[in-house]
């Protein structure tokens, strides 16, 4: 019994380290090294520490969010739920298609025991919210910009897709049998445990939208998602460098002597 224990830490450790070792190699495949070097040298770091403090704001905000669209239900605070966001974020770096978020998911279900659906169900929450946010923020650009036009109908578009978003969520939350009822109606060659596997995903995903459900949530929820877009837009300390000076025109002088002479023949 003890050995097979010590095996098995050992699988883990070795997974760890191929995950680990797979990920390192990926982030240095992404990057071109002489660039990377040559930025770090040009960097001006006075700006390093208030970027990384706004940095580490803005992940203790999304953090606090995130802990809101949990609820009470679970016992998850920030401090929890940071460890995986970074992860997380990590992985959404390495992996194409966002694949970080499968990350978060799979580290709460194996520490904390929190069903993967429900932590997919927050996630659709943070997309919403953000789609929000940021609709709000591209308005009130605009509108102090005095600028309007196709940028301005853009921004209202995505606000109004946004809020037809939380209404259909809100709905759902409210009423979590819903896709289940519709689900278990008889239907022609879905065999009976297809229906049951769905009806369950589909409850346990509708979990993470419980924060529509609670006024008090959803406004801390939102407030922290606009205090959460507090980052800093480049990377910390690099700023791009002094553009190059503008060629002047050449003078017409200067192309008729350039220009070769020709001879004429002679008769």
């Amino acid at each position: 019994m003890i050995a097979r224990e010590t095996l098995r830490r050992w699988l883990k450790f070795l997974v760890a380290l191929g995950v680990s070792v797979v990920f390192s190699v990926l982030f240095l495949l992404s990057i071109d090294l002489a660039k990377a070097a040559s930025a770090l040298a040009d960097a001006n770091y006075l700006y390093v520490v208030p970027a990384l403090g706004l940095f580490a704001i803005s992940l203790v905000f999304r953090s606090l969010r995130w802990q809101y669209f949990y609820g009470p239900a679970r016992d998850l605070g920030w401090r929890v739920l940071l460890p995986p966001l970074l992860i997380g974020y990590a992985g959404n770096n390495l992996l194409p298609l966002r694949a970080g978020e499968l990350l978060r998911a799979q580290i709460l279900a194996e520490r904390r025991g929190v069903p993967r659906m429900v932590t997919f169900g927050t996630l659709m929450m943070e997309r919403l919210f953000d789609g929000f946010i940021l609709a709000a923020f591209l308005v009130w650009g605009l509108l102090l910009a005095g600028t309007g036009g196709a940028y301005l109908g853009a921004s209202l578009l995505l606000a109004a897709l946004a809020l037809v978003g939380f209404a259909a969520g809100t709905l759902l939350a409210h009423n979590p049998r819903l896709p289940a009822r519709l689900v278990s109606r008889p239907l022609p060659f879905v065999p009976d445990r297809l229906r049951d596997e769905v009806a369950s995903l589909s409850e346990s995903f509708l979990g993470g939208f419980t924060v529509l459900t609670s006024a008090s949530r959803f406004g801390l929820a939102a407030l922290t998602s606009a205090a959460g877009r507090t980052r800093p837009a480049q990377s910390p300390g690099c700023r791009p460098g002094p553009a190059a000076p503008p060629r002047r025109p050449a003078r017409r002088g200067s192309l008729r002597a350039s220009r070769p002479t020709r001879h004429r023949r002679q008769s």
